[in-house]
């Protein structure tokens, strides 16, 4: 992915959607439409800002065109999954479907808008491809992916307290699973730029090392761990393949 722009627009989905959107937002979004409306308007902000540092959207109206588009469909895709779960009543299990079929059709969406400006923008932030890789990179590693594995796996997720009150000892701070795997992925993500795919067994190593009693002794902990810890190494592998490309070594 060497397309500088799309990259940016990218960038700017993983804010507005992502980081932009705190828990008390997500959660309004889904009992109130004003919250779909908010979540857009916040959205739309670093593209804004985006446009703004790529451009003159006075002069250049096909970048503020492309923008606005993102913009556009980015709510009309999110007030159509609001209308489905409020009108037509679905259930709890369709949430994860649906959270990939909505990530689908923006990025879908912004890639196929990006790329058709090709190369008609000439500021020099587009000179950098690496840097926004990278930036690429490392934030979709962070907040996205562990929103994707919590709409994907939760139904796995253990409970606080099991039957006999076995898990009330192993009890953690609310949220360090999250920055665990968050670290994880980036610690991996480092060793993958910089070419040492080896390395990366460590960190599995080491986490492992960390919950082995819990793991001998619970085994539906140790399905769960597995399915984050292997979920992690899936998600470093495709956003590297997706934005880098094949390492040399292969």
């Amino acid at each position: 992915m060497t397309n500088s722009f799309l990259l940016i627009m990218l960038i700017c989905h993983v804010l507005g959607d992502y980081y932009l959107q705190p828990s008390r937002l997500a959660q309004f979004k889904k009992v109130r439409f004003r919250g779909v409306l908010l979540h857009c308007a916040i959205y739309a902000l670093p593209f804004i800002v985006a446009l703004f540092a790529l451009s003159n959207p006075l002069q250049d109206t096909g970048a503020l065109l492309i923008v606005g588009a993102i913009i556009l469909l980015h709510a009309i895709v999110d007030s159509a999954k609001w209308c489905c779960f409020h009108f037509w009543k679905l259930d709890k299990k369709y949430e994860a479907p649906a959270f990939v079929l909505d990530q689908t059709m923006h990025i879908v969406a912004i890639v196929g808008l990006a790329t058709s400006i090709g190369n008609a923008l000439s500021s020099k932030l587009l000179d950098s491809v690496q840097h926004w890789q990278l930036l690429l990179f490392f934030l979709a590693l962070g907040k996205p992916t562990n929103v994707a594995f919590k709409k994907l796996f939760s139904r796995f997720a253990l409970d606080t307290d099991d039957e006999n009150g076995a898990e009330s000892k192993h009890a953690t701070e609310s949220g360090a699973g999250a920055i665990i795997g968050t670290i994880e992925r980036y610690t991996m993500g480092i060793f993958a730029c910089l070419g040492q795919f080896a390395a990366m067994g460590l960190v599995m190593a080491a986490k492992t090392l960390s919950r082995y009693n819990r793991i001998s002794n619970n085994p539906r902990f140790a399905e769960y761990y597995l399915i984050g810890t292997l979920f992690s190494v899936l998600s470093v592998a495709l956003l590297y393949l997706l934005i880098f490309g094949l390492p040399p070594l292969i």
